[in-house]
């Protein structure tokens, strides 16, 4: 029987749904980030395409179709999110996960986190 490795609870308000991101079955690669001020956001990292969901945003769930996980700056826009520096570091450690399990052979190109 299969059991969860790591359970959360929600930090936030109770008039958004839960969130469903990272729940069903997938193939991506599945990471979670909570931050000092209690912000948390779920991360499918796919090769064909990467969805994030988070509290501050009401758990609604952001797709990106074929994403560039080469290019943070370019990842970022595509989001349209504004991140610290902590979560935009754990978006480089996801990508970082996606290019090494999809086997692309290539570094993110990360600029400045700020």
């Amino acid at each position: 029987m299969e059991k969860p490795v790591f359970v959360a609870n929600n930090q936030h308000v109770d008039i958004f749904p839960m969130p469903t991101l990272g729940t069903e079955e997938t193939t991506g690669f599945k990471s979670y980030f909570e931050g000092a001020y209690g912000d948390q956001w779920i991360a499918v990292a796919e090769k064909g395409r990467f969805r994030i969901s988070g509290g501050d945003i009401g758990w609604k769930v952001i797709e990106v179709v074929n994403p560039d996980y080469t290019n943070t700056d370019r990842l970022y826009a595509q989001l349209n999110l504004v991140l610290d520096i902590p979560e935009k570091g754990w978006i480089v450690a996801v990508m970082n996960s996606a290019l090494f399990a999809y086997h692309l052979d290539v570094a993110p190109q990360v600029s400045g986190a700020t």
